[in-house]
């Protein structure tokens, strides 16, 4: 049972992550839902890759969805006998498209537990705090199961996760320093001679791509290779759930690989196929494949692989970015076209920490 007030929930297949539909909140002024009837996952129940190994925690996760970018935030709290004893953070609604969150019991506010310890709270809450109204969609809602602890890590809606934690004593993890490198960067005049230099680098980079044939109508096998995809297009692209890694996250049921879920290293193969078809084609497929390739990336960035966004963990994402760096790079030109190369560009500096380049001894 969920109590609410001042709002509504429905069912709803406007927007999903797993499955086909997600809970769909409406709220106004001072709002909250809450329930008692939730389980929390033993250590023993959830699926840690490594065992006991490394050090693992409580940890709460979900996938939330933002329609249009709202001021104020949300509160998630827990507690068992009353919200005195409350442990909760709070989630701006400062963002579009979906965001997955993890975020470990002993990284909250309030009445928080030591790390590595099992909870026992009975009442979850989401109430609204400085915010007016609105709707969110909430999917894969898991209480609690335990984390490895190096996995969870912060972004730009939960950035109080490791909380002076420096980069430099993790890798290959998207970090909001390095990023901030890029973002508060002061653009210089580019010599001649520099404009010549990197001419010459995308050139070398071209004639990597480039196949030395004539172009022909590579329409039937881009198609082909698109409804792989298996997308559907309306107000928003949806599709199967984009994600890094599932089996870092407890489920109900087993979920079956490129049917109930796409990994990102799965898309990237195919966005890459259908990038060398771009380059082989005839005008006509040029325009097909573009329109075509326009729609996945849509639906990458709604997926949540915006700048800023971690999704919960990206560990080592460096492995499965290769082919979908390369297919978003061929593809520039119709990407900025569509007024998405300076999105997907940022995406990808977020990724890769880029921003590291501007650090000193980076």
């Amino acid at each position: 049972m969920i109590i609410i007030k001042k709002g509504k929930i429905q069912i709803s297949d406007r927007h999903y992550k797993l499955g086909k539909s997600s809970l769909r909140w409406d709220f106004k002024g001072d709002s909250y839902l809450k329930t008692s009837f939730f389980d929390i996952l033993t250590e023993k129940e959830s699926p840690l890759a490594y065992g006991d190994y490394f050090p693992n925690s409580p940890t709460t996760s979900f996938s939330i969805y933002n329609e249009n970018i709202k001021e104020g935030s949300l509160r998630f709290s827990f507690y068992s006998t009353n919200e005195d004893d409350e442990t909760w953070f709070e989630l701006p609604l400062n963002f579009t498209g979906w965001r997955t969150v993890w975020v470990p019991f002993y990284e909250m506010n309030g009445n928080t537990p030591k790390q590595n310890t099992p909870v026992n709270f009975t009442t979850f809450k989401i109430s609204t705090s400085n915010t007016k109204s609105g709707s969110i969609y909430i999917d894969d809602l898991i209480f609690s199961q335990y984390q490895d602890d190096r996995y969870a890590y912060p972004d730009f809606i939960v950035p109080f996760i490791k909380k002076g934690f420096a980069p430099e004593q993790d890798h290959w993890m998207p970090s909001i320093a390095y990023y901030n490198n890029i973002i508060h960067s002061n653009a210089i005049k580019v010599s001649e001679e520099t404009k010549k230099d990197i001419n010459i680098i995308l050139e070398r980079l071209n004639n990597r791509f480039l196949e030395n044939q004539e172009l022909k109508d590579t329409s039937k096998e881009a198609t082909e290779i698109f409804a792989k995809l298996n997308l559907k297009v309306g107000e928003t692209v949806n599709g199967r759930p984009l994600t890094f890694r599932y089996d870092e996250t407890y489920y109900n049921e087993g979920l079956k690989y490129d049917e109930d879920f796409m990994e990102v290293h799965r898309f990237g193969i195919i966005l890459k196929q259908l990038a060398d078809l771009y380059l082989q084609g005839d005008d006509k497929s040029k325009a097909l494949i573009s329109s075509n390739f326009i729609i996945a990336t849509q639906y990458f960035l709604d997926q949540g692989w915006q700048a800023g966004s971690s999704g919960g963990t990206r560990h080592h994402i460096g492995y499965s970015m290769e082919d979908l760096a390369k297919a978003f790079f061929i593809m520039r030109d119709p990407l900025q076209k569509a007024g998405l190369l300076d999105e997907i560009g940022e995406s990808m500096q977020w990724v890769f920490n880029l921003g590291k380049n501007f650090s000193a001894g980076g």
